[in-house]
């Protein structure tokens, strides 16, 4: 399962970057602005949502093999619906649909992992993503080879016939039972959910983290520019970002984490700075700007999800399902927001934006880690 687990990540992580490496080919195809190509990846990030919002509970309940295998189809068929001709509404649909599929088996993957690698939970996760960070790293390279003399939509179908792939290898794979696998709901008070801390404080790391990577990823080729380099150089950027952050991932892995609220902290304010130093005046490549930011930024995702799924054992999947969704919720307002400021003010300027959202996120991770420690000295 952990191998299957990390080959899928691999491909999603290559279709997380795959609209910011194909971007200046969709722009100049479908004659895109930046807030158009903006809302693109908003619908990436939305279809990601509402596969994650729907794959929890799903994945609570209901045999994960199965599940692990439809979700994949769904992606591949968004893939392979991408092509020659099609217009604006039809290409949003597509991409809908993929961050649909791709939304439900994250889901399915982190609770499986959460609920297997119980005691090496973060670890477990943290090898897991790496290997999306890695097909995210050389995804920009891939998509580059790919197209040659090709459309640009040629890498959406090469992704589409694997998820096929990874489909039928899911319905051989064992993912583990469910908590309620024989379809019995999962009962947690509402109450649990909304005077506990820790899901609102999460949904906010969430929120920001996800909005900065998906920002950064989609608007690395027009910063690029905006700092008189190269397209290629711009996709190069992308690359460097997911290497800093597959660094970032395999050091959590590595390491076991005893704070992880104060680390989390500590990394949204190192990728603050960094990109704040993005936007500043060129001080060199961008390239090496975004591969610190990745740095900074790595242990971030996994290490949330740990934390959600160690304070709700008994519903995992839910869990984890409603802090991704708010994460998927901010990349969908976050690189909107940075696109239609990008098209008034410059692209630079906009990422301003993206440094406020790593300093919130660490803004949510300290209030929370105050609130526990406060807790574990309270007499009562």
């Amino acid at each position: 399962m952990l191998y299957l687990s990390a080959a899928t990540f691999f491909s999603f992580g290559i279709v997380l970057v795959l609209l910011g490496a194909t971007q200046a080919a969709l722009a100049s195809d479908l004659a895109l602005d930046l807030t158009t190509s903006g809302f693109l990846g908003a619908v990436l990030a939305l279809g990601l949502g509402a596969g994650v919002l729907v794959g929890g509970p799903l994945a609570d309940r209901f045999a994960r093999g199965p599940l692990f295998a439809g979700s994949c189809l769904v992606a591949a068929a968004g893939l392979l619906a991408v092509d020659v001709g099609r217009s604006y509404a039809a290409i949003v649909a597509c991409i809908l649909l993929i961050g649909l599929g791709c939304g439900i088996y994250e889901t399915i993957v982190n609770a499986a992992i959460a609920d297997r690698y119980r005691t090496r939970t973060a670890s477990a996760l943290a090898i897991v993503h790496s290997a999306a960070t890695l097909g995210a790293c050389v995804g920009p390279v891939l998509v580059q080879v790919l197209h040659g003399d090709r459309h640009w939509s040629a890498s959406f179908h090469a992704l589409g016939y694997a998820h096929c792939v990874f489909a039928l290898c899911g319905g051989l794979a064992s993912f583990g039972r469910a908590k309620h696998e024989d379809g019995a709901h999962v009962h947690v008070p509402a109450a649990t959910w909304l005077a506990s801390p820790v899901l609102p404080a999460l949904a906010i790391v969430a929120f920001a983290y996800v909005g900065v990577e998906n920002g950064l990823t989609l608007f690395a080729v027009p910063l690029a520019q905006s700092r008189a380099e190269t397209e290629s150089a711009g996709q190069w950027s992308i690359s460097t970002f997911w290497l800093g952050l597959l660094i970032g991932r395999i050091a959590l892995a590595l390491r076991p984490v005893t704070r992880g609220l104060s680390l989390l902290a500590a990394n949204g304010i190192g990728g603050g700075l960094m990109l704040c130093a993005m936007s500043a005046a060129p001080l060199g490549p961008l390239a090496a700007a975004t591969a610190l930011a990745g740095l900074a930024l790595g242990p971030v995702y996994p290490l949330m999800i740990t934390l959600v799924a160690q304070r709700f054992p008994i519903a995992t999947g839910t869990a984890v399902g409603l802090v991704a969704g708010a994460g998927a919720a901010g990349g969908f307002a976050v690189p909107w927001l940075v696109g239609a400021l990008g098209d008034s003010f410059g692209v630079r300027p906009a990422i301003i934006v993206l440094a406020a959202h790593a300093v919130l996120l660490s803004v949510a991770a300290l209030a929370l880690a105050r609130r526990e420690a406060g807790r574990l000295h309270s007499p009562l």
